[in-house]
């Protein structure tokens, strides 16, 4: 829509996202999220005892750590191992007290990641009630506070889904779906951002929520619909978009673990679910998008880890979009087929196995001709054309599950891939409203030093004005075409931009580094 601009004056409302990071602590300011989860677990000897000292602190931006459960009936929270979580270690707090130590000095945030696949059994029936929803939201706003977290992570799998404990899994809850779970997981979310903001206002902080969004279009919006991301969109900071699992154990044909985009020769099943054309990841972005969730919401996921099959024929291909059988339970480390990428990346120079990229799909794959394996897996190659993803369609970032499957063992090498291409990407910030100039205006920012430098490619001037939340000011400026205006760094907090030119507009903006804006 256009609209008329006085001769002097236009409006011009800018949106800061909450991705673009400054801190003291790190001279490069992060332009895209880089998140990555970190599994309590990890600790001991069969994830090769990574520690919170082997997380690749200057290439990401957040950690979600890995996990918390639901205590049916109270509908607090706990962590599902003490020892790990807050007793081990030099000073016996725990692997939390470890990364608190080292986040401070790095500028990351964290989250604590709440349910996952063998966690989520109670969600449902907390979620049913608004005394569960108030019950488990206070509790989380609690757990944050206690453990110095900056935010919530809620990793419901999944709302509306139904499926019985794994016996195999020590501790699996399943998970107990009802229909009512659609509408009960937005109030939720609706709930956990009032009781965060409330809690962020008090503190003097920001308090971030998430989400471990479906990738597979069956647990959203398949025969039933399961989710409302609509509705629920605007309560939540992100969307981490799970394009991986696609397809692995439970599958007959072989096919892509984290797919980029579809394959025309995938021999999938197109009903009643279009398997073949919309499990990968630029199919489930665009139906995010179509419900209204804004691109800097979204994360793309990617997996340090690959699937794989046994009785696997060559079929010329191969090994891919072959007939199948899924793997025991206990054939690999990981279980149920699923490596370790620092397994998987020798495999990939080695003589012994057939090593392809499916340039259409994006996508690696191993073959083991003598024991006729397939192996589906996400590499730097795939990891790269995600990235390249990510900023062609202006999404937020990327995350990763998880840190301890990069290669070498306790290395980063993918972490290192997405942090060249991503971390400092020019962003153009666009205006919100629709208003045009000749000149595009747009606003930068970039992080040097204690300070925030804002340019702007704008013809005409704008005073610009942030604000708390408590309505002071706490900046204000005019910035012009050649400026390069250095503003100091604003205390942790929630603020509003305002830029005006004969009319205009607030738009909430979320500090996201060290103590700054």
């Amino acid at each position: 829509m256009k609209r008329r601009m006085s001769a002097s004056l236009f409006l011009a409302v800018f949106f800061i996202p909450a991705f673009f990071v400054f801190s003291q602590a790190k001279e490069q300011a992060f332009s895209k999220r880089i998140i990555g989860y970190y599994i309590n677990w990890g600790m001991y000897p069969a994830h090769n005892s990574f520690g919170p000292q082997n997380i690749p602190w200057t290439k990401i931006t957040h950690i979600n750590y890995a996990f918390a459960t639901i205590i049916a009936g109270s509908w607090t929270i706990k962590g599902t191992d003490d020892w790990a979580d807050v007793q081990c270690g030099p000073q016996q707090n725990g692997q939390i007290g470890q990364i608190n130590t080292m986040k401070t000095q790095y500028g990351v945030k964290t989250l604590i990641s709440v349910g996952g696949w063998t966690c989520s059994g109670n969600f449902s029936a907390m979620a049913a009630t608004d005394a569960g929803r108030t019950a488990f939201a206070n509790d989380c706003v609690r757990y944050i506070r206690q453990y110095k977290f900056d935010g919530v992570d809620i990793d419901w799998e999944y709302p509306g889904f139904v499926r019985a404990p794994d016996v195999n899994l020590a501790g699996d809850q399943g998970c107990n779906g009802q229909p009512a779970d659609k509408g009960n997981f937005t109030l939720l979310l609706q709930t956990l951002r009032q009781k965060l903001d409330a809690a962020a206002q008090a503190d003097g902080t920001a308090y971030y929520l998430s989400i471990a969004a479906p990738g597979g279009y069956d647990k959203i919006e398949g025969p039933i619909t399961f989710q409302e991301p609509d509705k629920y969109n605007q309560y939540v900071d992100w969307l981490n978009v799970m394009t991986y699992d696609f397809h692995g154990a439970w599958d007959t044909l072989t096919g892509h673990l984290a797919g980029l985009y579809a394959n025309p020769n995938d021999r999938a099943a197109v009903s009643p679910i279009d398997i073949k054309d919309k499990y990968n990841g630029d199919a489930i972005i665009k139906y995010y998008a179509s419900k209204g969730v804004p691109a800097a919401k979204m994360n793309i996921g990617a997996a340090y880890y690959g699937r794989s099959w046994k009785n696997v024929a060559d079929g010329g291909t191969s090994g891919l979009f072959q007939h199948a059988t899924a793997r025991d339970f206990y054939e690999t480390p990981w279980n149920y087929g699923v490596e370790p990428f620092y397994t998987l990346k020798p495999w990939e120079t080695n003589t012994a196995y057939v090593s392809r990229y499916d340039s259409v799909a994006k996508a690696p794959s191993i073959y083991d001709p003598s024991g006729k394996f397939f192996y589906t897996y996400d590499n730097e190659k795939s990891i790269g054309d995600k990235c390249d993803y990510v900023v062609s369609n202006q999404l937020g970032g990327l995350f990763f599950w998880e840190f301890t499957g990069d290669y070498p063992i306790l290395g980063s090498t993918l972490t290192s891939v997405i942090f060249k291409k991503i971390s400092n990407v020019s962003v153009k910030i666009p205006e919100v409203g629709g208003a045009k100039n000749p000149a595009s205006p747009s606003v930068f920012c970039s992080a040097i030093g204690n300070h925030c430098v804002f340019t702007t490619n704008s013809v005409v001037p704008m005073n610009v004005t942030v604000v708390g939340v408590s309505g002071r000011v706490a900046d204000a400026f005019v910035l012009k075409k050649g400026d390069s205006l250095v503003r100091p760094l604003l205390p942790l907090g929630i603020y509003f931009l305002k830029a005006e030119g004969g009319a205009e507009q607030m738009v909430r903006i979320v500090a996201t580094g060290g103590a700054h804006l």
